[in-house]
Parts: C-alpha cells; sequence; structure tokens
C-alpha cells in the first residue's frame, strides 16, 4: 500500500513540475505614454509591486511598495539589475544593499519566513526615460547568493 502511494504521489508531483505556468504580468502603470509591466521570475514564488499613481506629467513623484514572503534570512542583501533597451543590452548595475555592518533598509537582518515589505519614494522623469521599450532583469541575492526575489520589468515609453 505504501509503494502504491509513494508511486502515486511520484506520479502527481512530476505532472505538476511539468507543467508549471509562468507567473502572470501585473500592471503598474498604464497612462497614454508610459506602460510600465512586471513578472516574478521566480520558479516559487510571485512578487507584489505597487505605485501609489502612475505619473502622467512630465515629471513626478511615485510611492512604491513591493513585497515578498522570505525563503531565506537576510544578513547581507544584493541588488543586480541588467537592462536592455529595444533588445540591445545596455546597463549592468550591482549593488550591496544590506552588509554586516551597513544596513541601509529595514529589511536588513529579516528572517527565514517573515513578509519582508519595503515602501519608498521614487521620482520619475520622462525626460530621461527614453522612448521605446526598456527591459530590466532585477534580482536580490542574500549573503549565501540564494535568489530572495526576482522579476522582470518592462518600461514603455511612446
Amino acid at each position: 500500500m505504501r509503494v502504491l502511494v509513494l508511486a502515486l504521489l511520484g506520479a502527481s508531483l512530476q505532472g505538476v513540475s511539468g507543467s508549471r505556468q509562468p507567473w502572470p504580468t501585473h500592471t503598474v502603470c498604464h497612462s497614454r505614454n508610459l506602460k510600465i509591466y512586471y513578472s516574478s521570475c521566480d520558479p516559487l514564488q510571485d512578487v507584489g509591486v505597487t505605485f501609489s499613481h502612475c505619473p502622467v506629467e512630465a515629471s513626478g513623484r511615485v510611492n512604491i511598495r513591493g513585497s515578498v514572503l522570505l525563503r531565506q534570512s537576510i544578513e547581507e542583501l544584493y541588488l543586480s539589475v541588467d537592462v536592455s533597451r529595444n533588445g540591445e543590452h545596455v546597463l549592468k548595475y550591482d549593488m550591496p544593499l544590506c552588509e554586516c555592518h551597513f544596513p541601509r533598509f529595514i529589511s536588513c537582518g529579516r528572517k527565514k519566513g517573515e513578509l519582508v515589505t519595503q515602501e519608498g519614494e521614487l521620482m520619475i522623469s520622462f525626460e530621461v526615460i527614453p522612448k521605446g521599450q526598456l527591459d530590466a532583469l532585477v534580482v536580490f541575492m542574500n549573503q549565501n547568493s540564494f535568489q530572495i526575489a526576482c522579476f522582470n520589468v518592462t518600461i514603455i515609453k511612446t
């Protein structure tokens, strides 16, 4: 009986892992001149990002909030961003966000299982955003190179 249960469980898990759907694409902003979308590239969990409003003027301040459930603790946290414009790679940016003796954010030192929400103000200026499509791969990793969060962002300016 145990062998049958294990065989059925194994078969069902293989079916689930083989049919995994990508996370949905979330719309953060959709105005006449600016569209911002994101989707999680983490196979195990989605991330949440919200803007207070979609800026429709030449520039504006926007409150941004992101949330993720920690699967590993954060003693150190590193950000890596790869940006391409209209399909061509234009920027690679790496930055430490939390270091042992230099915590920059309240999420530094958080433990596995906690829901981390980070809020902040972002200044968006249409003048510096080039027309066309910008794609960014944003990855947060902890001190053990464990991926804390990963998402793809698409910004389209017309």
